[in-house]
């Protein structure tokens, strides 16, 4: 055992940075090794187990091929599980920038609604950070704060540090603007109200762009999911009945509860990670 996981540190070494971004942020390094290795061995263990079942309940046969040919089905779903927990970070750094920019413009209006009002800029991000509509923005404001109140930075200081840490371009541009502003004692107020202007309008263009995707996406789930697995079973019925061949109908197992379930559940997670994510 422990060689395996001296195998998967090596693997995912290269993710080490990404955890932050990831629900195992809580946990240290080793820990998202050792749990990526313990499931994609569960996951190998029980794959080759259930093929050779498969082939016992249903065929009532087994030979040393069989049982080979369950072994290295294990040993693909093992890498394909150990594949996800090297990906998994990377995706969550996407969704995570991602999540940021979609919500960007909603901390440019938060921000103009409070500073139209003299708020210093400041406690502004003092009363954001402790609110969480923002998902993902909200940590990076809290990160903000805590630079300031809790390792004593001035303000424009904490804005370059958080600048060069956030993975999002479009809000490193925007806290960029920010200090060209306090630094260049430019009129903060329409600096926000221009760039909340701005985020709104491209808000709205990718909301657009989603919702074709979105009838695009409904139209292939009417053919893949409905009108494809249904004109399946009805040719294999015509062909049962005239021919007589029983056989034929149980040749769909593996189509309907394998190969469909998984292209669904596949299917699902892109509307996932495509859809606009909106605390």
């Amino acid at each position: 055992m422990k060689k395996l996981i001296k195998y998967v540190e090596n693997f995912l070494k290269d993710n080490k940075k990404l955890l932050p971004y990831t629900y195992f942020r809580k946990y240290d390094f080793q820990f998202y090794v050792k749990l990526s290795s313990y499931i994609s061995l569960f996951f190998g263990i029980i794959s080759t187990l259930f093929l050779i079942l498969i082939f016992l309940i249903f065929y009532k046969y087994l030979d040393i091929v069989i049982f080979l040919l369950s072994v290295s089905f294990g040993i693909i779903v093992f890498y394909i599980s150990l594949f996800y927990f090297y990906i998994y970070p990377i995706l969550a750094k996407e969704d995570y920038k991602r999540e940021i920019e979609l919500n960007l413009p909603f901390l440019a209006l938060y921000m103009y609604t409070y500073a139209s009002s003299n708020t210093n800029l400041i406690d502004i991000f003092r009363v954001i950070a402790k609110r969480n509509e923002l998902g993902s923005l909200s940590r990076e404001i809290k990160y903000l704060v805590n630079l300031i109140d809790v390792l004593g930075y001035d303000l424009s200081t904490s804005l370059l540090i958080l600048a060069n840490r956030t993975p999002s371009y479009s809000f490193k541009e925007f806290l960029y603007g920010l200090y060209s502003v306090i630094k260049g004692g430019g009129n903060l107020i329409s600096f926000i109200k221009e760039y909340a202007r701005n985020s709104i309008k491209d808000y709205e263009i990718t909301l657009k762009a989603y919702n074709e995707r979105i009838s695009t996406l409904i139209t292939l789930y009417s053919f893949i999911f409905v009108l494809f697995p249904l004109s399946i079973l009805i040719i294999s019925f015509i062909i049962t009945y005239i021919s007589g061949n029983v056989s034929i109908l149980y040749q769909l197992y593996f189509f309907f509860f394998i190969i469909l379930p998984l292209s669904y559940i596949s299917y699902l997670y892109f509307i996932e990670i495509i859809q606009p994510k909106i605390q």
